[in-house]
C-alpha cells in the first residue's frame, strides 16, 4: 500500500521533469521547411526513377496493352505537358 506521502512526493517529481514531448523554442525557429520539402521532393524522384520501378511498370504497362486493358488518359497526359511547359519555360527577366 503506497503512503499519501508517497503519492504526493511521486506527484511532485512528475510534475518538476521536462515535458520529453515538448519542442525546444531554438529548434522550431531554425527549422527550414523549404529544404525538407526539397530534400523529400529529390528522394521520391530517385526512388521513382528507380530501374527495378521502371522495368516493373514497363512490364506492367506491356501486358495492360496486349491485354487491351489499357486505357489512354488524354486528360493526365494533356495535364503533365502544361506542366512539362510551364517548369522548363525560362523566367521572363
Amino acid at each position: 500500500m503506497v503512503s499519501r506521502k508517497e503519492q504526493k512526493n511521486s506527484s511532485q517529481h512528475k510534475q518538476n521533469q521536462p515535458d520529453s514531448t515538448a519542442v525546444p523554442k531554438e529548434l522550431l525557429t531554425s527549422l527550414n521547411f523549404e529544404d525538407s520539402a526539397r530534400q523529400l521532393d529529390e528522394l521520391k524522384a530517385t526512388i521513382f526513377n528507380a530501374p527495378e520501378l521502371n522495368l516493373n511498370k514497363i512490364k506492367f504497362l506491356k501486358e495492360e496493352i496486349a491485354n487491351g486493358r489499357y486505357r489512354i488518359q488524354s486528360d493526365k497526359i494533356a495535364e503533365k505537358l502544361i506542366e512539362f511547359q510551364l517548369v522548363s519555360q525560362p523566367e521572363p527577366a
